[in-house]
C-alpha cells in the first residue's frame, strides 16, 4: 500500500509540474487532510480484512457501496435525498448483491466476524471517503484540476503507511 500511496503522490507531482497547474502545496487544507485519513482507513480495513473474510465475499461487500454512501452523505448533511433515490440504491445493491452471490461457492460462509466487522467499518470509511469528496468539491472551487487532491490524498496515505509500518517493526 505505501509503495502504491508513494508512486500516485510522484505521478502527481511530475503532471501538476509539467502542465505547470500551479504550486504543489498551496491549498492544502483540512479537508484534504481528512480525505487523505479516511482514504487510508478504508484501504487498510480493506486490505487487512483479506486475511480473514474470503475475496468473494469482499467482492459481493464492496458491490453494494452505494448503501454506506448514501448512508454516510445523509448523517454528514452532504446530500438531501428523497424517498425515490433512497428506493433505487437499496434496488441497485440488491441486485448487485444476488448477481454477485454466485462467486461465493456452495453458500458456504467461513468468514470470521473480525474480518465481516472491517469489511463493514471499510464499506463505512468508504462511505465518508465519497461525502467528504463531494463536500470538498462544494467548498473549493479554486482547483482546476483533480491532481492537487490526488497528491494530497496519496501523500497523506503514505504518511499513515509508513506510521503503521514503523510501529509494526517496533511491536
Amino acid at each position: 500500500m505505501g509503495v502504491q500511496f508513494f508512486c500516485s503522490a510522484i505521478i502527481a507531482t511530475v503532471i501538476i509540474r509539467t502542465f505547470k497547474m500551479g504550486p504543489l502545496f498551496e491549498d492544502f487544507s483540512r479537508g484534504d487532510l481528512q480525505l487523505g485519513t479516511l482514504n487510508f482507513a478504508t484501504m487498510y480495513c480493506s486490505n487487512f480484512a483479506l486475511k480473514f473474510v474470503s475475496f468473494p465475499f469482499m467482492a459481493l461487500a464492496k458491490s453494494a457501496k452505494i448503501l454506506p454512501v448514501i448512508l454516510t452523505g445523509w448523517l454528514t448533511g452532504v446530500y438531501k435525498l428523497q424517498r425515490s433515490q433512497v428506493v433505487i440504491a437499496i434496488a441497485i445493491s440488491t441486485g448487485l448483491v444476488i448477481f454477485n452471490s454466485s462467486k461465493i461457492q456452495g453458500g458456504k460462509f467461513d468468514d470470521s466476524y473480525f474480518g465481516i466487522g472491517l469489511v463493514v467499518l471499510s464499506l463505512l470509511f468508504d462511505g465518508f471517503v465519497n461525502s467528504q469528496t463531494d463536500n470538498n468539491k462544494r467548498k473549493q472551487t479554486k482547483r482546476a484540476y483533480a491532481y492537487h487532491t490526488m497528491l494530497y490524498n496519496s501523500l497523506v496515505g503514505f504518511v499513515g503507511n509508513t506510521i503503521f509500518f514503523a510501529v509494526a517493526c517496533i511491536w
